[in-house]
């Protein structure tokens, strides 16, 4: 395997990645949204987890997507720069 394959897999993996962290993002900022607010709310359970759980979850997967961006944008640095100019010019 050379090294294009495997920067290939990389990116693949990336992108898919970006795409399921992006809809568990929606799906944890929906619960808290409709998750109750108050002395105790904590505790309730919204899709089988409280709120707490959610809140936490929401901000890992969030850290750990704004990482894999970072890795996004290296791996596309050239595309993104060959986009910006066509946008820009």
């Amino acid at each position: 395997m050379d090294l294009t394959q495997i920067k290939l897999k990389v990116r693949s993996v990336v992108s898919i990645s970006q795409l399921a962290m992006g809809v568990f993002l929606l799906l944890s900022g929906i619960a808290l949204y409709i998750a109750p607010s108050g002395r105790g709310s904590s505790e309730a359970l919204i899709w089988f987890m409280t709120k707490a759980d959610w809140e936490y979850w929401h901000t890992v997967i969030g850290f750990i997507m704004a990482g894999s961006a970072l890795v996004h944008v290296d791996l596309n640095f050239r595309t993104l720069k060959v986009l910006t100019r066509r946008l820009m010019g």
